[in-house]
């Protein structure tokens, strides 16, 4: 162990070396001897000590206790001071330099040991405590969270530099204040009162911990979401509260992803039901269309019942439009998927758009380098002009429509709001100077069925906007305030693809003649409605028709009647087999089988690329008996 190096401040010669001698018996270095102040400060800055050993009193412009304070300012030295005698002022002085000891001269080896040891331990200790406090300081400063020490009546004595940015206080301006003054509460109905939480920590010694999410007032009024919790500070021996601690976080991000979340859960849920209820729906729609059909058959325009047989039909379609909304928000829509360009797509809706809506002016604004997409126009176009028919709506005495389209890439915090991935893709913008919408009613908007309309509103319009957009793996930003207007922007992932979809050369090898034998139709279907009315349909075609309500039942009718069945009509939504499990299992036996897929839902992106493999094709539900005579032709004779 090193010996500790003393220097000594004296200007009395024997003493100094009588007290250098005692020093040195004593196993300390004495580092030099000088007798004035400035001296010490000069020797000290040539050659560092661990402890200055220094008369009170000393000749020169610089006495002891003035030499004393510019030592321990400038080097953090220890001092004990030397006296024999000294007059009250000065003392007071020399209690101010908060010196480490005193040793009055006289005295022995004894004294003067027992005083430089507990001076050495005094320092020591300090030393580590400045350490500690160092270290806790850095800690406090680097991490991501505001925290504010206050003492046991609520003072604050500290803040870190993530208290202060969230706050707006600064640590200088903060120290002494009350808690209350600085972090200042309120929940949505009502200012907090912070001494309730101070009232638990500090004087029941209670941990708090924030149930829900509140909001803090900003020294310059700015509001932010934060989650916080409180804990006392208690004296390790005497078990005494001396004070508490705050920590508190900005969570505004994160309610904006979980809501984000909510929201996407709640909306892919009645997805589902959505999507469930219109393939039901259109099952019903094609026992009625179906059934409408053939009574029109051979009946006479001039019968009184052929105009009302035919609004019927009418009706029927509206139905059928009905549900394609739907489907669109159940994002079982998608018909035809290419590679397109956006322009083409947005020009198109937006000019049609326009001259049917003379008060309202169209200005535009298209990205002339547009990267590609992966989309079925026809449902962008229903997207479209559902966001456009909704500005129309909200400009009621005419406005300002503006449409563009422009690249932008999405960072990995926007991704994780949506739930997207990120990177490049394609945004659409449509933005209005109409009424707005409030900011309560923002997280309602793309339900199905809600509408602020008293009139005329189905509240399927922007769901099925959602409902589109979600399904090419894209998402839906919305930006309003009331009587300003309002703007969406819809972003579709950019395509990798050069714009050319790679066609199948998977063909029927061998057609059979059909010419000279009548042609055997199998409908697979699980709803006997649908069912028996798509039988009679089908024998008043003059086909041949055999019927299975599930796909174990046609399995075994192929096999049954194999080599004479031409053509399988097959839902694709069935209990137990779907209609693509049923078609892999029939096309083992017969490779060249053709089918005609039906659906209450539309062709999804793995149902097209089955029908572009196996050159199928595709009705959906409800049809008449024109459109599925067309469709059986087309199937059977497919070149």
């Amino acid at each position: 162990m090193m010996k500790r190096s003393i220097l000594i401040v004296e200007d009395e010669i024997i003493v100094a070396r009588d007290i250098q001698i005692q020093l040195e018996d004593l196993g300390y270095t004495v580092s030099g001897i000088v007798s004035t102040g400035k001296d010490a400060l000069l020797k000290i800055r040539k050659s560092p000590v661990d402890l200055v050993l220094m008369d009170i009193r000393l000749d020169g412009d610089m006495d002891g206790v003035e030499a004393a304070s510019c030592i321990w300012s400038e080097f953090g030295i220890p001092v004990v001071f030397l006296t024999a005698y000294a007059d009250d002022m000065t003392l007071r002085r020399a209690m101010e330099t908060k010196p480490f000891g005193y040793i009055v001269k006289p005295f022995n080896s004894r004294e003067l040991h027992s005083t430089l040891e507990v001076s050495f331990s005094r320092h020591d200790t300090e030393q580590l405590l400045r350490k500690e406090r160092k270290w806790l300081e850095t800690v406090l400063e680097s991490i991501g969270e505001g925290v504010i020490i206050t003492d046991a009546r609520g003072r604050i004595i500290s803040m870190n530099p993530m208290a202060e940015l969230l706050s707006g206080w600064k640590k200088g301006e903060t120290k002494g204040r009350s808690l209350a003054e600085i972090f200042v509460l309120k929940d949505t109905q009502q200012v907090v009162q912070i001494e309730g939480l101070m009232e638990k920590v500090l004087q029941k010694g209670l941990v708090v911990d924030l149930e829900r999410y509140i909001i803090l007032i900003t020294r310059d009024g700015t509001e932010r979401l934060i989650d916080y919790n409180a804990a006392p500070v208690k004296d390790i021996q005497t078990d005494i509260l001396q004070g508490m601690i705050l920590v508190f976080k900005d969570v505004t991000e994160r309610q904006k992803i979980e809501d984000s979340i909510q929201q996407a859960q709640k909306m892919e849920a009645i997805g589902m039901l959505a999507g469930g209820m219109a393939h039901d729906f259109n099952n019903l729609m094609m026992g009625i269309q179906g059934n409408i059909s053939l009574m029109l058959m051979g009946m006479s325009p001039d019968d009184p019942n052929y105009t009302r047989l035919k609004n019927m039909e009418q009706y029927v379609q509206r139905g059928s439009d009905l549900t394609k909304q739907f489907l669109g928000f159940a994002r079982k829509g998608k018909y035809d998927v290419r590679v397109v360009d956006l322009n083409s797509v947005v020009k198109d809706a937006a000019f049609m758009f326009a001259r049917t809506r003379k008060d309202i002016r169209l200005y535009t604004d298209y990205h002339e380098d547009i990267w590609k997409v992966e989309v079925d126009s026809s449902q962008i176009d229903q997207a479209l002009l559902n966001l456009f028919v909704n500005a129309w709506q909200a400009m009621p005495s005419g406005g300002d429509l503006h449409v563009s389209t422009e690249n932008v890439t999405v960072d990995e915090k926007t991704a994780r709001r949506f739930d997207v991935s990120p990177g490049d893709y394609v945004r659409i913008s449509v933005s209005d100077t109409g009424v707005g919408i409030d900011d309560d009613l923002k997280e309602k908007i793309f339900e199905p069925f809600f509408t602020t309309k008293k009139e005329g509103g189905t509240g399927l319009g922007l769901s099925a906007v959602y409902g589109i957009v979600k399904a090419y793996g894209g998402f839906i930003e919305v930006f309003s305030k009331k009587g300003e207007g309002t703007s969406f922007y819809l972003y579709f992932p950019a395509c990798q693809d050069d714009g050319k979809r790679i066609k199948s050369d998977k063909t029927i090898s061998c057609m059979p003649d059909l010419s000279s034998k009548k042609v055997t139709v199998l409908v697979i279907d699980d709803e006997d409605m649908v069912l028996g009315v798509a039988r009679e349909m089908i024998e008043a075609l003059g086909y041949d028709v055999l019927c299975a309500g599930n796909g174990y039942e046609a399995e075994r009718l192929f096999l049954e009647n194999r080599g004479k069945i031409d053509i399988v009509i097959c839902d694709m939504i069935m209990p137990e087999m779907t209609g693509e499990q049923v078609c892999q299992r029939l096309r083992k036996v017969s490779p060249d089988l053709r089918v005609l897929f039906a659906s209450g839902y539309s062709v999804d992106t793995r149902t097209s690329e089955l029908l572009k493999d196996a050159c199928n094709g595709f009705i959906q539900k409800p049809f008449n008996i024109d459109s599925l005579s067309k469709k059986i032709t087309e199937v059977l004779n497919p070149h």
